[in-house]
């Protein structure tokens, strides 16, 4: 039995204090343990991969420095989701200046995708103008989806592999976006009309 083993058996408690002594291999076997974890926390909130292991690596490291102060009476992996959701609160805050302009971007490939399929008719413009008002009503994950697929033409089973689902459900969740969208750019459209 090696080391590594010795230590699975472990509870999170009896690793960290391990740690705090300067045995590092003991919170190697604590990153096992809850690496997944936090990666699904944090791919719940953000859907690029390069981001989401960046901000894993973050809370490991962040959690590391600190072990001094991590109070043993609380769970450890509780502690863990409290680091990762500040870290993506922190991301959130850093990409909102991008978010005008991911807001063009998307606003953009819609309009290019709108006039592909109607042309350049005088309603046209209304139309367009009623998908930027409906976009802008989206979550962010919704924007997010939207920008991917149609923005960036990430093919839909690399944008259900970067979100950690499956391509069937990540087409499912497009379509009722898509369907969202149009019925909100038809009640825009209704509104004008009156």
């Amino acid at each position: 039995m090696t080391q590594y083993d010795m230590r699975e058996a472990l509870t999170d408690n009896e690793l960290v204090l391990q740690a705090r002594a300067g045995q590092a291999e003991a919170f190697s076997v604590l990153i096992g343990r809850y690496q997944g974890r936090i990666r699904a926390l944090a791919a719940h909130y953000i859907a690029s991969r390069d981001d989401v292991y960046d901000i894993v690596q973050d809370v490991f490291l962040e959690a590391f420095r600190h072990l001094d102060a991590y109070d043993l009476d609380r769970e450890f992996v509780t502690w863990l989701r409290s680091i990762c959701r500040h870290r993506v609160m922190n991301h959130f805050r850093r990409s909102k200046v991008h978010q005008s302009a991911l807001q063009s971007l998307i606003n953009d490939a819609l309009v290019e995708k709108v006039e592909r399929l109607e042309g350049k008719s005088d309603d046209s413009l209304e139309r367009i103008e009623a998908l930027k008002g409906c976009v802008k009503k989206l979550g962010p994950k919704h924007k997010q989806l939207i920008y991917l697929r149609y923005h960036a033409h990430a093919a839909v089973k690399d944008i259900a592999e970067n979100l950690g689902q499956t391509a069937a459900g990540t087409s499912m969740l497009l379509h009722r976006i898509r369907t969202i969208l149009a019925r909100c750019v038809e009640r825009e459209l209704a509104r004008e009309q009156l």
